[in-house]
């Protein structure tokens, strides 16, 4: 079973696999679009992949055979979640909040730009979107705002945007943010996998509906996952 299929050892061990009459799995992980050739060299039997998308993805773009491919689901699902009055006593001593707070919850999780990002994603959008997110939260008195940034995200900078506005929380940026799915009432996104850990919880998701804003907003807003 590999779960490299661009590393050249990975491969190797494939090709000696199929020479000694070994069955051989590939696992999607990593890129699968168009520039991550390495799909279309395809040594294994079967590609176990996450889903439906996945499949057009191999069968359209690198020409992998539909009988090889076997769909299996996302193994970021494959966890259980505690959820309980303790777990949720812990977060709110962690951040400094009332345990007996009768304040909603909105969690938001932030994004990041890079550079090479910066022709598809607007910076400049990315930072109004989350100023005037920020604002508003500071006019919700019966609101939390728990912002947890991108692990690759400048929290620095994205703390200074919200410097002027209250009623805002940072979590870590190392954080899991599913600990804290569970507690809110209310899910913002920018396009975050973690969006669909908010459905599997039955949250309220809001994406915003601008242009160059939303990673995947051919799958979160065009389908209507997102509000």
């Amino acid at each position: 079973i590999s779960c490299d299929t661009a590393d050249p050892r990975s491969r190797i061990y494939c090709l000696l696999g199929r020479k000694a009459g070994i069955p051989v799995l590939d696992l999607q992980f990593g890129s699968i679009q168009a520039a991550a050739v390495e799909w279309r060299f395809i040594i294994a039997d079967k590609v176990a992949v996450w889903g439906q998308q996945a499949l057009e993805i191999l069968t359209k773009i690198h020409e992998v055979t539909k009988k090889q491919i076997e769909i299996i689901g996302s193994p970021r699902f494959d966890y259980l979640k505690t959820v309980s009055g303790e777990s949720f006593l812990k977060l709110c001593k962690k951040h400094k909040i009332p345990a007996d707070t009768t304040s909603k919850f909105i969690l938001f999780a932030s994004s990041y730009t890079i550079p090479s990002y910066d022709k598809i994603y607007s910076p400049k959008n990315l930072n109004s979107f989350k100023e005037k997110l920020f604002e508003i939260s500071d006019r919700l008195d019966d609101f939390i705002l728990l912002v947890k940034p991108h692990p690759m995200e400048d929290v620095n900078s994205l703390k200074a945007i919200a410097a002027n506005y209250k009623n805002i929380v940072f979590i870590n940026s190392t954080d899991d943010i599913r600990d804290y799915i569970p507690y809110c009432n209310l899910f913002i996104t920018l396009g975050s996998t973690s969006t669909y850990d908010a459905l599997l919880a039955e949250k309220m998701i809001i994406s915003p509906n601008m242009p160059n804003l939303v990673w995947w907003d051919d799958v979160f807003i065009k389908q209507k996952v997102t509000t």
